[in-house]
């Protein structure tokens, strides 16, 4: 098992990339501590885990909130009283259609604050828990940030990137590793009949468990000297966006 003994705190398990994170590293001997607005789904994770053997503990919590994340992780650190590995997955509130012009400061403030306050937040009070080193995982966007009316969105998720490699620097004297994942679209309505039609991507369609082993890699020993770095899961797409530049 990869991450034997590990404790690992996942944000935003809402959401399909935070739930297939969370069950893969339970799969792979890390107690799970899940975080969430949705205290239902968390629940609900949770105590399919156990059913299924591994060890998951829910907190409700707005990670937006710095009283709320405080006292989240002073909570983990009373339960199990060390964290390894944390997943900063909250965010969402993409702005479809909204331009610059057409935004107001309210939706701007509402889609910084939870792809860039929760990850401070998180993150600040990670670190501050941490004693032997650890992993953070920061999940971003690969092509939302090229679509058209989606500025506040786009400015979000390119934060997410540079705050990845600002906070690798600063943190590697401390032998926490900083990394981030790029997701590129997965398309959830293919079938057989019209997979083919995908041009741009391996043969298949890309699932929720496609960025889960990425996180599971990055949280892992096995990228234990590797820190700063962004990898995009797209199946390929990527090179088909290079190729339209030129």
């Amino acid at each position: 098992m990869l991450l034997k003994n590990k404790i690992s705190v996942i944000s935003g398990v809402g959401n399909r990339f935070g739930k297939a994170i969370a069950y893969l590293f339970a799969q792979e001997g890390s107690k799970i501590v899940l975080i969430s607005r949705k205290s239902d789904i968390i629940h609900n994770i949770a105590q399919d885990i156990n059913k299924q053997g591994g060890e998951a503990y829910s907190i409700v919590c707005d990670m937006t909130n710095g009283e709320e994340a405080s006292k989240a992780f002073l909570n983990i650190i009373k339960k199990y009283a060390k964290i390894d590995i944390l997943v900063n997955n909250v965010g969402g509130n993409y702005s479809k259609k909204k331009t610059l012009k057409d935004m107001d400061s309210d939706m701007w403030d509402v889609i910084i604050t939870n792809n860039l306050t929760s990850l401070f937040l998180a993150s600040k009070n990670f670190i501050k828990n941490v004693q032997d080193g650890g992993s953070i995982i920061n999940i971003a966007c690969a092509y939302k940030t090229l679509l058209d009316g989606n500025i506040a969105y786009a400015t979000a998720k390119s934060g997410v990137v540079g705050f990845t490699k600002n906070l690798a620097r600063e943190s590697r004297e401390d032998n926490i590793r900083v990394n981030c994942i790029l997701p590129g679209v997965i398309r959830n309505n293919f079938d057989k009949e019209n997979l083919s039609t995908i041009s741009k991507t391996i043969k298949r369609k890309g699932n929720s468990e496609d960025v889960a082993f990425a996180a599971l890699f990055f949280a892992s020993d096995r990228s234990s000297w590797i820190t700063g770095q962004t990898i995009v899961v797209d199946g390929g797409e990527e090179l088909f966006l290079e190729m339209e530049k030129v």
